[in-house]
């Protein structure tokens, strides 16, 4: 992808494509016993960049600031989080550590978060150029973690009023557990932001409902989770800052906790015409059934709506290597909401299996023009197409000229050898929004749209050579940004520097995590920029 330009189809509206490396480097490639927890086995994955998340600067039509992972353990987490930025519109990157772990200390005197690996990147930017990112930062060798927070006011170069937004001290196998959080800058208030997550209370209960094994993405494998007679919840917390992340304030469940029950992937979009917050996240019930569910606020966050259903039958089977079974992590309860700037028209896509012939996930989109209300989804559509044996972890963003951009990671390419698996990047753009019929009695509303062709953002690559953390993982999420002109698509993902001509994994029959076979640089995070004609 690096420099690379291709001409896309007039009809498809979108003039160039432009590819381009956005991690330079591995600056915790000296750092090296923090995190490692030998007695338990970890492995790292050195110079990989999986899970990214990217931000346009509103204020700074040029600037782009991301949040990627940075060298990642097969067992939860990585040595730390790294800020990528590009003052030229995404031509050229820099990028900067993120205080968030003890790797990073060396970058600021020492004055970071004490905890030993971090994860879950996150960034978003206000109306006057501030940058806030987020992180899920905690120790491998104790129980001790929390939320990270931390400001950038010259574009990502730079960051400050690092500080725990949420911390939870280590009082042994009962200490709270705080996962996938992440973070949205109010579009029309300055120093505003807004930061969720989830997270894992355990407790004990003469009895509990059921034994189910709560979710959570990078709590440290050797610990497993206490057994029954402890019981957990797993309600959605936020928090907020209204001063450009000097302060933020206590944190405070917005969907309360119900006993072995729990919320996931929670993130906030903003309406920037009436300032209402909208809260999506993942739900899963004492059964074990999904649903995705959405809260919303009309005051700023201070009160919060019951719970919305959303998806009410939300039924992803993840994603396997087609000749293996072997299992990726991907974004399978991870949903990605959207809000359409102009309308207000809501839309999420997300990983399901409903439609899918081929025992995979398709990507899906539902939308409502009902702000949200439960009933007012319609029904889920697929974006992929019936060339795609499966898909997943999809990213979306809705432009100002009310058009959809969904990318996804496709399993369309042929098998090329029992030591490959072959994994591309697409991207679909709508010709404009989904319209919404009214709903007949008893059913739910339905959606038309049209879709441009797909269009290759990178790959193939070979998903084997992939850090193994439970299952072969290039992130829960991808990131995606509208561009400067409010028009066009950036997308920003991982992907592994090989495919079957220069690079092999082969394939371990017995899960054991190992090292990528295309060393010293088997990983790099990239942009995929659609520029719209005319």
């Amino acid at each position: 992808l690096a420099g690379g330009v291709i001409a896309l189809a007039p009809s498809q509206a979108f003039a160039t494509l432009e590819g381009h490396e956005a991690s330079p480097g591995d600056p915790f490639s000296s750092c090296v016993g923090i995190g490692a927890g030998p007695e338990f086995g970890a492995v790292n994955y050195p110079n990989t960049e999986p899970e990214v998340w990217l931000a346009k600067n509103p204020a700074s039509p040029n600037n782009f600031i991301g949040a990627i992972q940075q060298d990642r353990w097969n067992d939860g987490g990585d040595k730390g989080l790294v800020a990528p930025w590009s003052f030229d519109d995404g031509y050229h990157w820099g990028e900067t550590p993120l205080p968030f772990s003890l790797c990073a200390a060396q970058y600021y005197g020492g004055k970071v978060l004490p905890t030993e690996r971090a994860s879950d990147p996150w960034v978003s930017i206000g109306p006057d150029g501030k940058a806030y990112t987020v992180s899920i930062s905690f120790d491998e060798n104790t129980f001790k973690n929390g939320v990270g927070a931390a400001t950038s006011a010259d574009g990502g170069v730079s960051w400050h009023n690092q500080k725990f937004v949420d911390f939870n001290a280590d009082i042994g196998p009962l200490t709270s557990f705080d996962d996938k959080e992440s973070v949205t800058a109010d579009p029309v208030r300055v120093g505003v932001a807004y930061a969720v997550w989830d997270q894992l209370r355990f407790f004990v209960l003469p009895t509990c409902p059921t034994a189910r094994v709560p979710h959570a993405g990078d709590l440290p494998a050797h610990r497993g989770f206490p057994v029954d007679p402890v019981c957990f919840s797993g309600p959605a917390m936020f928090s907020r800052t209204t001063d450009g992340g000097v302060t933020w304030e206590p944190a405070r469940p917005i969907v309360p906790p119900v006993t072995d029950e729990q919320t996931i992937a929670n993130q906030i979009v903003v309406d920037p015409r009436s300032g209402t917050l909208y809260n999506f996240y993942e739900y899963i019930l004492v059964t074990g059934a999904l649903q995705i569910r959405m809260v919303f606020s009309n005051d700023k966050g201070l009160t919060w709506s019951a719970p919305q259903v959303v998806v009410a039958d939300h039924n992803p089977v993840g994603t396997h290597d087609p000749q293996t079974g072997a299992p990726a992590r991907d974004g399978a309860i991870i949903p990605s909401p959207a809000v359409d700037p102009h309308t207000g028209q809501l839309y999420i896509a997300f990983q399901d299996s409903r439609y899918n012939t081929s025992g995979e996930d398709d990507v899906l989109f539902s939308t409502s023009v009902a702000g949200g209300l439960t009933g007012s989804w319609t029904v889920p559509q697929r974006v992929d197409t019936p060339s795609d044996i499966g898909t997943f972890t999809p990213a979306i963003k809705v432009n100002d000229l009310s058009q959809l951009g969904i990318d996804y990671y496709s399993l369309d390419q042929p098998q090329l050898g029992p030591n490959v698996w072959p994994v591309d990047r697409f991207m679909r753009i709508s010709t404009g929004p989904a319209a919404v019929s009214p709903p007949q009695p008893g059913q739910a509303p339905t959606a038309s749209i049209s879709f441009a062709t797909p269009t290759h953002d990178g790959g193939p690559f070979n998903m084997l050579a992939a850090p193994n953390a439970f299952g072969f993982f290039v992130g829960d999420y991808e990131g995606m940004a509208v561009d400067r002109d409010g028009k066009s698509f950036h997308s920003f993902f991982s992907s592994m520097n090989c495919d079957d001509a220069n690079c092999t994994a082969p394939f371990n029959p017995t899960g054991a995590p190992q090292e990528s076979k295309a060393p010293p640089d088997p990983m790099d995070v990239y942009t995929a920029a659609y520029y719209k004609a005319g």
